[in-house]
């Protein structure tokens, strides 16, 4: 798995140097047509590899010497990039980098013809990638023989674990009444056609039991005359009732506090300890409702001296003693929901366990960690971002992530993990040298670590020890408050560093960034080539991002904002990957800034009111942004009149948000017309505008139907104002301040 993250990403690396508009290297062209073909060769088999480790804990030796070798080629090309990079910016002012390289271009470009060592490092990748195709050519050869070892090793463990589940079934379900009344009326509610009844949950929720439990209630009420036919199905694929008959199946939720209590008493057919109770119901509640992990905790602890000291022991390592029970029964059943993961779904399954327990995932940083990682395979058609959406969409169809809340327009928000698939994402990950957890993990084999995860109860000790150890390090991401960051970490892609009210560390060499997200700006952000996201709380510093062409996201929070420079006029820059533009001081939106950014789906202005006051930003400009999804827009007082001749301007807004623009006399009509729209907020805004967005709503309430409205408004006032606040419905909320 951790080998085809390497080859997607190795090939992502020779796509952005080919297409960058000043590649900072050049490679010789045989050698990368050479690297090229054994990668798409050998993705194409990790593709429909069925690996005889999947259920061992020993790494697999193939896809180890493929993750090596690969990493081998990484470390070559991109530390001779950031060489030749330091090499030039030495040779010019820095804060000219740029235009002075294209100036004495020559000399820089003769820095860049394949330097020895660079050709030598990538002439030994080729001579061991080649011995491992021929290897894999053998493999392929007896392909036969392996398929039958394979499926004897698949045989053994389905054996196993149907064993553990025939152990499961001998406990009765709890908590499960209303989903069993359910169930029974579909499988007897009298409809001659056949119909297949799908029973969906995530592994050990109890979906065998319960059609077990069903089956010995109506098996004897079932004459075989060949009518009325009833198919149950448990599965852990949330989409598969549609592909079967289209009827609706029973989807099965965790069991609260009090059906976890209450099947937890119940496995030792007996009441807890009264000196144990308080304790008890901790450790169940730390189950999380998930009825395997219960059943299993339940019988490891009448196993147990009865004592609070004992029990307590147990309640710090749940995760851990669950798995080890029983001969790791647990893990076992949980395991086969990883094993039939394609390798693309598996490694964005297992980098979701680097969260830390109960942590709130958004979504929007999960799909910016995940591009900046490359391991995603390019699609035609699709960006990356749709690509990662489309993996999460599957990890939730699969009941392998749970979605925790949705946002404004309806779409996933933020996701968890359940502690004991995570506990499971922790050790695939670890036996496929994947990301190390500084605290968790073991401290051997860390330096060879791609990605380092700090956690925020590692002691400060580990984690320097860690840094120290990481030279390899592409990822670094961090909670912890305390600990700086050594500056010899130059081949870094990810920096997501805590917090820090101290300037601790120095990326000023860390010219490999693809995702920055600090709480400073470094002075050397003009010289990172590849970075493709930057997030900032705060900055007053001028930003040229027209001469970072990979940039995807831009998002400034909190204090000051991004000052952009004006595009410059010798050259079109047009910066085609560009996404996210949040937290912009004073954007000028004339005809040549927007034409500049396309692409832009998420657009957040921020206008000082003096200077505003004083230019015209041409902000009704914006509209010539066609796909844009979301548009923030802060304290322009300039904008009086805002017209759009109809709605086919905004063809992709799903959400617009204004806040204090005192001088806008209405918002437009027809931007109730727009078809995606689906949410609108008004934070202080004047009498006038609040007044024609409900006259707008009233349009289309009409035209749609007052349920049936496509999207809502949300108006937060200054001060009160009956008159305002009684204009509030179900589509139109009204939020008095606060007193």
């Amino acid at each position: 798995m951790a080998a085809y993250a390497a080859l997607v990403s190795l090939m992502q690396i020779f796509h952005q140097i080919k297409h960058h508009p000043s590649p900072p290297i050049s490679m010789d062209k045989t050698q990368v047509e050479s690297i090229t073909e054994i990668v798409v060769f050998l993705q194409e088999f990790l593709e429909g590899y069925k690996s005889p480790f999947a259920d061992s804990d020993e790494a697999d030796s193939l896809e180890m010497r493929i993750t090596d070798a690969v990493y081998a080629a990484e470390d070559a090309i991109e530390s001779n990039i950031i060489d030749q990079i330091l090499l030039a910016a030495s040779a010019v002012k820095r804060d000219r980098f740029f235009l002075a390289s294209r100036a004495i271009g020559h000399e820089i470009d003769g820095l860049k013809i394949r330097p020895a060592d660079l050709y030598e490092s990538l002439m030994k990748v080729i001579e061991d990638l080649g011995l491992i195709k021929k290897k894999v050519m053998e493999m392929v050869a007896v392909k036969d023989q392996l398929q039958r070892q394979v499926s004897s090793s698949a045989s053994s463990s389905n054996n196993s674990s149907s064993s553990s589940l025939f152990r499961l079934n001998s406990t009765t379900m709890v908590g499960c009444d209303d989903l069993m009344l359910q169930l029974m009326d579909k499988l007897t509610d009298g409809q001659r056609g056949r119909q297949v009844i799908t029973i969906v949950g995530m592994g050990g929720i109890g979906k065998t039991t319960l059609s077990i439990e069903a089956w010995e209630k109506l098996q004897c009420y079932f004459p075989d005359n060949n009518n009325g036919s009833r198919i149950m199905v448990t599965t852990r694929l949330s989409n598969l009732g549609s592909q079967l008959d289209n009827y609706d199946g029973l989807k099965m939720k965790f069991l609260d506090e009090g059906s976890s209590w209450n099947l937890f008493c119940k496995i030792e057919g007996k009441s807890c300890p009264s000196g144990l109770e308080k304790i008890g119901k901790n450790i169940v509640y730390s189950c999380r409702g998930l009825p395997l992990s219960i059943v299993v905790m339940g019988g490891l602890l009448g196993k147990q001296e009865q004592t609070k000291k004992c029990w307590e022991s147990i309640k710090g390592n749940i995760n851990s003693l669950v798995n080890l029970e029983d001969d790791n029964r647990c893990l076992k059943i949980l395991k086969l929901s990883c094993n039939h993961l394609p390798v693309y779904l598996k490694l964005c399954f297992l980098y979701m366990g680097a969260y830390e327990e109960d942590y709130r995932i958004r979504i929007s940083r999960i799909i910016k960690l995940w591009v900046s990682e490359g391991f995603l395979k390019p699609t035609r058609g699709k960006s990356l971002e749709t690509i990662a959406k489309d993996y999460l969409d599957e990890l939730v169809e699969r009941n392998l992530i749970l979605v925790h809340d949705l946002g404004k327009t309806g779409n996933m928000k933020s996701l968890k993990m359940h502690d004991l698939l995570r506990d499971l994402c922790l050790r695939e990950a670890e036996k496929e040298r994947f990301y190390h957890v500084v605290g968790k993990h073991r401290p051997q084999g860390i330096c060879s670590q791609r990605r380092v995860i700090i956690s925020r109860s590692a002691s400060e000790e580990i984690v320097v020890h860690a840094m120290k150890s990481s030279p390899h390090a592409r990822s670094y991401i961090s909670d912890h408050q305390r600990v700086q960051l050594f500056p010899n970490l130059k081949l870094l892609r990810i920096l997501k560093a805590a917090p820090i009210i101290e300037h601790k560390y120095s990326p000023a060499k860390m010219l490999n960034l693809r995702l920055l997200d600090v709480i400073h700006l470094p002075s050397s952000i003009n010289l990172m080539w590849s970075l493709q996201t930057l997030i900032v709380p705060h900055s007053n510093e001028v930003v040229d991002i027209w001469n970072m062409p990979q940039l995807r996201h831009v998002c400034f929070w909190i204090l000051g904002g991004l000052h952009l420079p004006d595009p410059p006029s010798d050259n079109i820059v047009i910066m085609e990957n560009l996404q996210t533009l949040k937290g912009v001081m004073n954007f000028k939106c004339d005809e040549t800034m927007v034409s500049r950014i396309p692409n832009i789906k998420k657009l957040g202005l921020i206008y000082d009111r003096v200077q505003s006051c004083a230019h015209d930003y041409c902000v009704h400009n914006i509209e010539r942004l066609q796909k844009l999804e979301s548009l923030r827009c802060n304290g322009v007082q300039v904008l009086e009149c805002w017209m759009i001749e109809s709605s086919s301007h905004f063809p992709c807004l799903e959400h617009l948000h204004l806040m204090y623009l005192q001088d806008l006399k209405d918002i437009p009509a027809e931007l109730g017309e727009i078809p995606t729209l689906k949410y609108v907020n008004l934070d202080e805004c004047n009498e006038s505008v609040v007044k024609s967005a409900k006259r707008m709503v009233e349009e289309q309430e009409e035209l749609q139907g007052e349920e049936q409205l496509s999207f809502k408004v949300t108006v937060r006032l200054l001060e009160d104002n009956k008159e305002l606040q009684s204009l509030a419905n179900p589509n139109f909320k009204v939020i008095a301040p606060k007193k």
